[in-house]
């Protein structure tokens, strides 16, 4: 009888380790100014726990470009579960603001440069940190080491750069300004190219819209490819706070072109945004639009897989 109730017990324990175990899987970077989900562990490629180094998945790297890269400073907290893990910032290196807390900056200044993240313990300097030891948290590490993610990187192992081209502003300045980044790995055909849309308003633009779109025109193969996207806009965007992402595979087949499919060649990226007002029977009145230029675009072959 005492044996099979220590075997019980046991197997009590044990499954209790591993709930334990299981509900400290994950980990998440959030923006606790409104719970937004940055990035999680399942993005992550790998950690230098020693150095704080760590590489983010491209595409992922691309998204964080969108949603920090144009602030100064953006929070974040490490979570497992509902587990605080410790809290931190984005920081970028034209700021000339100090962080007492744990900071991920832009790296243009160290030459850590996205997809690669370092994370400091201060801001401009690790001297300017309350606490130095706080990003080597024990469950932080055992989350990750369990996972696979931890492994030593020396700075000839980086990956490389995200490179990203930048429109410029175009529209009325100090009132109504759009620009777009253009990210040239991702125009590859087979895959989806990326396309970040950035509005900057004042408070003197009150213009009140009911539907924002966004068209993207590609045209390469010596101008006998020519693709048409047009993309609807969450009217959040137009208040200039957020960066609009647009993934699109603009390769084809497309029926209004001499060539149906985009081939391997130069070629030329327009963007234009509308703005529109509901009228009666479902009509849209457009009510104002603003252009970026042409944009030189490399449209790379397809991978070659396995």
């Amino acid at each position: 009888m005492n044996k099979i109730f220590y075997l019980v017990l046991i197997g009590i324990v044990f499954v209790n380790l591993s709930y334990a175990q299981e509900e400290h899987q994950s980990l998440e970077w959030i923006n606790p100014s409104n719970d937004e989900v940055l990035f999680t562990i399942g993005d992550i490629v790998r950690f230098d726990w020693e150095e704080q180094i760590f590489e983010l998945e491209r595409e992922k790297a691309m998204q964080l470009m969108a949603k920090v890269s144009r602030r100064l400073q953006v929070p974040f907290s490490i979570k497992a579960n509902n587990t605080i893990i410790y809290e931190g910032c984005f920081m970028s290196s034209l700021s000339s603001m100090s962080s007492h807390k744990p900071t991920i900056t832009d790296g243009l200044l160290e030459k850590i440069i996205p997809p690669m993240y370092k994370i400091s313990a201060g801001y401009p300097s690790d001297k300017f940190a309350n606490n130095t030891k706080e990003r080597f948290n024990p469950l932080m590490f055992d989350i990750l080491k369990r996972q696979g993610k931890i492994v030593d990187i020396n700075n000839k192992s980086y990956s490389p750069p995200i490179e990203k081209i930048f429109s410029g502003w175009h529209g009325e300045y100090g009132i109504f300004q759009i620009a777009i980044e253009i990210f040239p790995e991702t125009f590859r055909i087979g895959k989806e190219a990326e396309i970040h849309l950035i509005i900057a308003k004042s408070d003197k633009f009150d213009l009140k819209a009911d539907r924002i779109e966004l068209n993207i025109v590609l045209t390469c193969n010596n101008g006998n490819f020519f693709v048409n996207t047009t993309h609807n806009v969450p009217l959040k965007f137009l208040d200039g706070d957020e960066c609009y992402i647009f993934r699109s595979n603009l390769w084809g087949p497309t029926y209004s072109s001499i060539d149906s499919y985009a081939k391997p060649s130069s070629g030329n990226i327009t963007a234009k945004v509308r703005a529109y007002k509901s009228q009666k029977e479902n009509r849209f009145e457009p009510i104002g639009s603003w252009e970026i230029p042409s944009i030189k675009i490399d449209v790379l072959p397809k991978e070659i897989t396995d």
